[in-house]
């Protein structure tokens, strides 16, 4: 593939995956994307505390055995050419092990059989904070080129944006899906409410204004059964009822945007949701990619969001109280 090419298609994935808020596998599945441009073997993306001295704070591992992680470790920050590379941030260097560095370092890289690398880095001089990756190869491989070198050069910043923008999705998300949409309960026996709270009866009389209790509104109750409904969307109320045996617990809440989404919508919502791109969508509800994307923009429009992350947050608040396969 053209450099070019190549390049504009690593932006690309790592915009798209950044929204996918997956900061857990980022790093290694970018090392993994980068690899296919550029012939390295084993690789580390590090952020490490500048202060008196280097301070490792996290490190993704690509290719290299836990039992190598130290050997590999110590190589990166014993490199005689780490002061140059932290001195010249936002360039890539590449160099190989030379005759005249220092014994214990050559004898170190020698036990991991490495002799090439590229290695780059940006530090913030607020937070003081060095994050940079080392990519490694075996002496035989041969020296990397330039044009790998400037292809490290050119993609990292694009990487660390996708990195930070990611690790940002991941709280956004994190944090709204823990604030689910208010809801209020109420215990039944059968069908007649034991115990409400009173938020509870309010939501009730707003989607049947002339309700009066103890028994819940019919259309809650299943005319099979007698008992709670398992499940009720009305135009103000959605509520969910966990039924055992006699007793049940009815939660409601208001509906939401969610809940008008069609359910072709929800479905592309929820794979979505999940991080699928819309050709993903297509492939797996059979639809064309034209239309699949269609479908995820007329979610986006419908929801008033314009980030995936933001569809997954909405799905999570309006979720069900309790796990669908939960047995009643």
């Amino acid at each position: 593939m053209d450099p070019l090419q190549a390049l504009s298609a690593l932006i690309s994935w790592g915009q798209t995956h950044s929204e996918i808020g997956a900061s857990a596998t980022f790093r290694r599945d970018a090392l993994r994307e980068l690899q296919t441009q550029v012939g390295f073997d084993q690789a580390i993306w590090a952020e490490a505390l500048i202060a008196d001295q280097l301070s490792l704070r996290s490190a993704e591992l690509h290719n290299i055995d836990e039992a190598a992680r130290a050997d590999f470790e110590r190589a990166a920050f014993a490199d005689p050419r780490l002061p140059t590379v932290l001195g010249a941030p936002g360039r890539a260097h590449a160099y190989s092990v030379r005759p005249d560095d220092p014994v214990e370092y050559r004898e170190r890289v020698a036990r991991i059989d490495v002799g090439h690398f590229i290695s780059i880095c940006q530090f913030d001089p607020i937070l003081g904070v060095a994050s940079g990756v080392v990519l490694f190869a075996a002496p035989q491989r041969g020296p990397f080129s330039d044009g790998e070198r400037s292809f490290v050069e050119a993609a990292f910043p694009h990487l660390m944006a996708g990195w930070s923008r990611c690790q940002v999705v991941a709280l956004e998300r994190s944090a709204r899906a823990k604030q689910s949409l208010p809801r209020f309960s109420a215990a039944c026996r059968g069908a007649t409410i034991d115990a409400a709270e009173p938020e509870f009866l309010s939501l009730m009389r707003t989607e049947w204004p002339h309700w009066v209790g103890p028994r819940l509104p019919t259309p809650l109750i299943d005319p099979v059964t007698g008992a709670a409904l398992g499940f009720y969307l009305g135009k103000q109320v959605v509520a969910h009822a966990k039924v055992a045996v006699d007793t049940a617990l009815v939660v409601a809440r208001k509906r939401s945007l969610v809940d008008d989404l069609t359910a072709r919508e929800r479905a592309v919502a929820e794979l979505c949701a999940q991080g699928l791109t819309y050709r993903d969508i297509a492939a797996w509800l059979s639809l064309a990619p034209a239309t699949a994307r269609n479908h995820l923009a007329a979610v986006h429009r419908r929801l008033g969001v314009t980030r995936n992350s933001e569809v997954a947050s909405l799905l999570a608040m309006a979720a069900a109280p309790w796990p669908a396969d939960d047995p009643a």
